[in-house]
């Protein structure tokens, strides 16, 4: 059992043929070096992150994700407005990819045009592990707040994220990490549900 409020964690929640009918769908999209963003301009730092990513907007994955997003949503009582989704980030962790500690909140809410992200900020973040043929990639999360936080004792691995079609729901602001894969190949999907900016 996980602390109150900090995670949502589902399981094999969805099944193995399903998850390889995603791992083709991202694997038919163009790979590219996964970025962070540095002095506001995405660059690639392998130091903190070596990952290969597509993104997709396919509407049956989001159908098949959502649902677990407002789950959580409701039952660990954050009960917070989203009512979009960004597009949906598949990721590709070979040997020794990995991604340093962060948090996917950005400094500020989206501007743009286009309403659906005008003024919206990631509120809830999920993670989708799509196979089990790899070894390390341990999922990591802190579970206090940055002020709270004191070391490894306030550090969760998600014992669960080793396991093909398990889910994790968790908000944005919480801080997590992918340790190095050792062995494999680890595909995972990523989606962040938006909101209005907090007020």
């Amino acid at each position: 059992m996980y602390p109150k409020n900090i995670l949502r964690c589902y399981d094999k929640a969805i099944d193995k043929k399903t998850c390889n009918k995603i791992i083709k769908v991202g694997k038919s999209k163009k790979l590219q070096d996964a970025k962070i963003e540095a002095h506001g301009k995405p660059a690639v730092d392998e130091k903190i992150r070596r990952t290969n990513l597509s993104w997709t907007n396919e509407s049956w994955i989001y159908d098949l994700v959502t649902p677990y997003i407002e789950n959580a949503n409701i039952a660990n009582k954050w009960n917070y407005h989203w009512d979009w989704c960004e597009n949906i980030q598949f990721g590709v962790y070979t040997k020794d990819s990995h991604y340093a500690w962060h948090c996917d909140i950005r400094k500020g809410p989206y501007t743009s045009e286009d309403p659906h992200f005008n003024n919206k900020v990631r509120k809830i973040s999920l993670i989708l592990t799509l196979n089990d043929k790899f070894k390390g990639g341990v999922v990591e999360i802190w579970n206090k707040t940055p002020e709270k936080f004191k070391g490894k004792q306030d550090i969760l691995r998600v014992k669960e994220m080793a396991n093909q079609g398990s889910i994790i729901v968790f908000n944005s602001v919480t801080f997590h990490r992918v340790l190095p894969v050792t062995e494999g190949t680890r595909y995972s999907l990523v989606v962040w549900a938006l909101g209005n900016d907090w007020k």
